[in-house]
């Protein structure tokens, strides 16, 4: 059988020694009426490093008994709330710095620059337009295809 993993978040830290309890949620079907209903657990986890802190979402993955309640060990860590923290002030910290020295952050564009279009040769002429009804031509130039104030003089 595979080893089981669960993803949760560090509900309790700090009060045992590598030890944190993370608390899983999960969705179960109640049979009569069909509704989703929210269940959680909560379970002991062992964390050698003793590092992880309340909120922090983990994934954590069943082992042989450590203790008599402890069965999981903690894998990896999904998402910290501290590090988040950290990564804002940082870029507060730069933008600030940026800001005193009168530079502009870089910018990345998230799309791919295109060529410009190249202009059109005109579909209808000076006595084809002169000829069009008045709501054709206003029409027309409405949806951009002809200007009427562009239109060459007639000599």
């Amino acid at each position: 059988m595979p080893p089981m993993q669960l993803i949760g978040r560090v509900s309790k830290a700090g009060k045992m020694v590598k030890t944190v309890t993370v608390t899983v949620d999960r969705l179960v079907v109640q049979k009569p009426t069909l509704k989703r209903i929210k269940r959680t657990k909560n379970y002991l986890v062992h964390d050698e490093a003793d590092g992880l802190r309340v909120d922090d979402v983990v994934l954590i993955r069943n082992c042989p008994p450590i203790s008599k309640l402890k069965r999981f060990t903690f894998e990896k860590l999904l998402k910290s709330p501290e590090g988040e923290l950290e990564a804002r002030r940082a870029a507060a910290a730069m933008q600030a710095t940026l800001d005193d020295n009168g530079l502009q952050p870089p910018v990345l564009p998230d799309w791919t620059p295109v060529a410009p279009r190249a202009a059109a040769t005109p579909k209808y002429t000076l006595a084809e337009i002169e000829a069009m009804p008045f709501r054709t031509r206003r029409l027309l130039e409405v949806q951009g295809k002809i200007r009427l104030d562009a239109a060459p003089a007639s000599s």
